[in-house]
């Protein structure tokens, strides 16, 4: 018979983080990559602490 491996947790190193400085005007001083977005559905997540990236 085979011999089952002790299983491993999965260990995923962070990602780029959301950068932390405050936008001039802004509530949040969280900010992400979303800032950089001209669609308004996309800006209005970009203080969301998430890692978001656009689609394209």
């Amino acid at each position: 018979m085979h011999r089952r491996r002790a299983s491993r947790p999965c260990i995923i190193g962070p990602s780029r983080r959301a950068d932390r400085r405050p936008r001039p005007g802004s509530r949040s001083t969280v900010t992400n990559r979303l800032d950089q977005e001209t669609s308004p559905y996309l800006l209005q997540h970009r203080d969301n602490p998430v890692d978001w990236w656009p689609w394209s």
